[in-house]
């Protein structure tokens, strides 16, 4: 007997097609190959590389995040600087703002904003990126994970107007047919650094 699942739920009751569930785990997957190993190199703490790509120095635990919201304006950059740099300003009252948004009172390293506390913040998301690995405080590497579908040619050229350098795209069915994190990462490059 051949059972095709074309739909389902996941625990929390939302909706899920096999298309998403492909691209959340592939998501999941990647993010764990690009992981610290837990080595400390010159007392720095360093993301995962593959002979092609990396490595990359964060300055933080991980430095590696999943939908990453891209923010141009005037009071937000999350291409010039991590979102938990964008928190710290002179703004006492937007920064006070932030705190109680984003850790309760506590300064909290190593966040990007969901969906809703961009919402909360009234910001435009231009894109929400796949992962984005940080290098000395900026983003240095955006990853765009597709099936079918890869980004348009529109897509690709409004994040150049935002100066996005570095931007990468990986096939999510590449990803879950590896049986271990593989030496070598297959990738397409949509925008060279």
């Amino acid at each position: 007997m051949n059972i095709k699942l074309t739909h389902g739920f996941y625990a929390d009751g939302k909706p899920f097609s096999p298309k998403n569930y492909l691209h959340k785990y592939s998501k999941e997957v990647l993010l764990n190959w690009f992981k610290n190993d837990g080595t400390d190199k010159n007392n720095w703490d360093y993301t995962e590389s593959f002979k092609n790509i990396g490595p990359f120095r964060p300055n933080r635990t991980c430095g590696v995040w999943k939908d990453y919201p891209i923010v141009i304006d005037k009071t937000y950059n999350s291409i010039d600087e991590n979102w938990d740099e964008n928190i710290f300003d002179d703004d006492v009252e937007r920064s006070d703002l932030l705190r109680k948004i984003f850790t309760n009172g506590e300064v909290r390293c190593e966040f990007v904003p969901t969906i809703e506390e961009c919402e909360m913040l009234n910001v435009k998301i231009i894109k929400l990126m796949d992962l984005v690995i940080s290098h000395k405080g900026r983003p240095a590497l955006y990853i765009h994970l597709y099936d079918k579908k890869r980004m348009s040619a529109y897509e690709i050229n409004e994040l150049r107007k935002c100066e996005i350098t570095n931007l990468i795209e990986i096939n999510v069915r590449w990803i879950m047919s590896q049986t271990k994190k593989p030496d070598i990462l297959e990738f397409f490059q949509l925008i060279e650094a």
